[in-house]
């Protein structure tokens, strides 16, 4: 806080200038839409790389689902205390220095010389995440009112949608026309800009700690120690499950102390008197119901994420530019029927919208399902993509909007948390369930699941597992559109 009143000794900052302005709440979407950006590219860009990774370091598929998931289990594991950190503490100095660590980890992802070095660093790299993603949504949804939520979450989509675009496309050219390396740098440089963005818009003051009642909040180490723990034993259980057996001694000794560890949580918030999280927002419905969905909608998208670049690349004989490319059409999809459905949500209703994406979603993965062989063309591919993305976008703004909706500021940061652990956390479900369904097909019919063997004569047995995977998502997604109807109201005026 020294620092910040020095600089009121010369004059407001810059940022305290910019938040006296009627039209702030767009400068605070234009830090929000370059963190989005930055993730985005930060997922997506990796994705065409990976066939690439595995064959530099020779690591089999299980290995390379976890490159992509340590990121993920970091983050779904830490966003919760962190949200409520920017809750309770000054919500920018968590947010840049989250950057700061994102960026780091970047550059030493991009000097790896193992695979364990590679992990290593995305793990660094989750916890920035982090810091930053559990306070993106809290502050423009903080200078937001209600009835413009859905069309600010909309046009934040519309940021996914570009740099959906963008991602895949430089990044396959980028894998090969120089090296797998330098996705994270391309990742680092684009976190460096969003963070000096973030300096130098984001306000100290205007985000300043909630009081209740008064009095200000304390964090909950304990906790945040107890939800850190349980859920990282959690996720590690569902992600092991599959492959060491669910009868396993490890697995169940972990189910055990999950079991423990969470009624033990449960024991803390309830009589702590500053909670790391509310229990009784689970007693709101749309807060319950746009988590449940979500957890469909993710967990499915995630499956046929990781698919697609072995499966394009090592059974299609495709390069990472054609998988890159793949990708454009459908996030051009995203680009412009995100904020058209947050736009109308805020005028008619989430119900329709969130119904109506998922069940394009398991419309689309159920025909990827039934027409996707080891001979099929880019042709078939790419709609079947663009039809998937569509109804992700149609679904995404207005759900996030109806959780918000039910939320008091004090817990933005919160909210805005377990909606990021439910994508993180099912996230790793579904690569991990894809890993083991097509890790099976491989080994029933004599493959190993090296990523070689895939492109050596394996295709077949990888797109049977590929489909039985598909065909157990769209399911999900069914399931995940009929909870949606339960869901009731629209924004408040």
């Amino acid at each position: 806080m020294l620092g910040y009143a020095a600089m009121s000794a010369h004059g407001p900052s810059l940022s305290a200038r910019l938040a006296q302005r009627p039209s702030y709440k767009w400068w605070v979407f234009a830090a929000s839409a370059a963190t989005t950006f930055l993730v985005v590219i930060d997922l997506n860009t990796i994705n065409p790389a990976l066939p690439r990774i595995a064959n530099h370091f020779d690591a089999s598929l299980v290995t390379m689902q976890w490159v992509v998931t340590c990121y993920a289990l970091m983050l779904s594991v830490l966003i919760l205390p962190m949200g409520r950190l920017g809750d309770i503490a000054n919500r920018k100095r968590v947010y840049v220095a989250g950057f700061g660590i994102f960026v780091v980890s970047a550059f030493v992802s991009a000097f790896s010389t193992s695979t364990e070095m590679l992990i290593g660093a995305k793990l660094a790299q989750g916890v920035g995440a982090a810091m930053v993603q559990s306070n993106t949504t809290a502050m423009m949804m903080a200078v937001f009112p209600a009835q413009e939520r859905g069309t600010a979450l909309g046009m934040n989509h519309s940021v996914v949608g570009v740099a959906a675009i963008a991602a895949p496309a430089v990044g396959g050219i980028m894998v090969d026309a120089f090296d797998w390396r330098s996705i994270f740098f391309l990742t680092a440089g684009v976190g460096v800009a969003a963070m000096a963005i973030a300096h130098v818009v984001i306000d100290p003051v205007r985000f300043a700690p909630e009081r209740e009642g008064g009095q200000a909040q304390r964090f909950d180490w304990a906790g945040g120690a107890l939800s850190t723990t349980g859920l990282l034993a959690f996720l590690l259980v569902l992600g092991r499950g599959f492959e060491a057996g669910w009868t396993s001694p490890p697995i169940v000794a972990g189910a055990v102390g999950c079991a423990a560890l969470l009624a033990a949580f449960v024991w803390q918030e309830r009589r702590s008197p500053h909670p790391l999280l509310d229990l009784s927002l689970f007693r709101r419905r749309l807060v319950l119901v746009s988590l449940g969905a979500s957890g469909a909608a993710y967990v499915s998208i995630a499956s046929v994420m990781f698919l697609m670049p072995f499966y394009i690349q090592e059974v299609l004989g495709h390069s990472a530019r054609a998988t890159g490319f793949a990708l454009i059409p459908g996030a051009v999809c995203t680009t412009f029927i995100g904020p058209a459905a947050g736009r109308l949500s805020d005028r008619f209703g989430w119900r329709v919208f969130t119904v109506a994406g998922l069940g394009v979603n398991a419309v689309s993965i159920f025909l990827m399902a039934l027409l996707l062989r080891s001979d099929s063309s880019l042709g078939i591919v790419v709609p079947l993509l663009m039809l998937m993305f569509a109804g992700h976008a149609m679904f995404q703004s207005p759900n996030l909007s109806s959780m918000m909706s039910a939320v008091e500021p004090a817990r933005y940061g919160v909210a805005s948390a377990l909606m990021h652990v439910m994508r993180n956390g099912v996230n790793i479900v579904g690569i991990a369930v894809t890993t083991a369904v097509v890790a099976s097909a491989l080994r029933s019919q004599g493959y190993s699941t090296n990523i070689s063997d895939v492109s050596g004569g394996s295709g077949g047995a990888f797109v049977t597992g590929m489909r039985q995977t598909l065909l157990g998502m769209s399911a999900v997604l069914a399931a995940g559109a009929a909870f949606s109807l339960l869901r009731t109201g629209k924004p408040r005026t």
